[in-house]
């Protein structure tokens, strides 16, 4: 029986992270087309106390909700417009190219690593989307949640395109890499 190495492991898992990012991709879609439709049910219960009753519920809650979904169901959009939104409009998810100096091992590591964090930017970003269409309700929002949505939005940006952010924290504090 052939046990694999080290380097082998990291390879296959590397492998495995653009089906993860399209696992996570999916659930984004998933996630949006519920949250569209319980926002819809709301927005129908809404008007119907709104003609039995002189006060009715809050509005924002369901806006807020078909808001998230859309942009969970156009979720690679959303992450292109976030993208370029914070790198600038000609900045691309994944610009590594590895050095010639580096051997393969390193290489497919580095890879590897910057593909896992890819996959877990991805993830709380969705997380955050989910997190702010909460926000509006008035029983189902807790003390913080936009702050904790917005914040996992940008932490989902910067690990999405996690290279420009190691190259923006290295220049941020004046380390130049050769």
């Amino acid at each position: 029986m052939d046990i694999p190495n080290f380097n082998d492991m990291i390879a296959t898992l590397g492998m495995s992270m653009p089906d993860l990012m399209r696992l996570v991709t999916a659930i984004s879609y998933v996630l949006g087309f519920v949250l569209i439709g319980h926002s819809l049910y709301t927005f129908k219960q809404y008007g119907d106390m709104r003609t039995m009753q002189s006060s009715a519920n809050d509005f924002r809650g369901p806006a807020v909700m078909l808001t998230m979904g859309t942009l969970l169901i156009y979720f690679p959009s959303t992450v292109d417009m976030s993208v370029a939104t914070f790198w600038g409009e000609g900045s691309t998810v994944m610009n590594y190219q590895p050095d010639d100096s580096t051997g393969e091992t390193e290489s497919v590591m580095l890879t590897t690593i910057l593909r896992i964090v890819q996959v877990v930017g991805a993830i709380s970003f969705v997380r955050g989307l989910a997190l702010l269409s909460k926000v509006g309700n008035k029983s189902g929002g807790q003390p913080g949640q936009f702050s904790r949505g917005i914040s996992h939005c940008i932490a989902g940006i910067l690990g999405i395109n996690i290279y420009m952010s190691w190259q923006m924290l290295l220049a941020t504090f004046g380390i130049y890499l050769d």
